[in-house]
């Protein structure tokens, strides 16, 4: 049975810090893509996306997290990635995508690195 996708956002600071829940699929792409896309246009240019509570990703997802990369890339931001389960880190590693986004062990980490920053 699918788990719904759930996001909650925080402000620590000048970091917007993304908690992500659930499945991102095909499903739920839509849903994310626009969450990110107000994120941008809000100026945002630190980001964290904690993936902790996340239990699938599928391509559709993945390609929408690759947006979001390149759109803060574009706009001078940054965007970490923190908590990845074994799981989902797997995927991150089987397509390569753990050599283009900076993916860190925890939300702490993630912050301490943009706060040194």
């Amino acid at each position: 049975m699918e788990t719904a996708m759930k996001f909650e956002k925080d402000l620590v600071g000048e970091v917007t810090v993304c908690g992500i829940s659930g499945e991102i699929n095909i499903t739920s792409v839509g849903e994310l893509r626009g969450l990110f896309d107000s994120l941008v246009r809000s100026g945002s240019k630190k980001v964290v996306a904690d993936l902790a509570a996340l239990e699938y990703i599928d391509s559709s997802g993945l390609a929408v997290m690759i947006e979001l990369h390149q759109r803060l890339i574009k706009s001078g931001g940054v965007l970490k990635l923190c908590g990845l389960n074994e799981r989902i880190n797997g995927i991150f590693d089987v397509t390569k995508l753990n050599s283009i986004f900076q993916i860190r062990k925890n939300r702490e980490t993630a912050l301490a690195e943009f706060n040194k920053a």
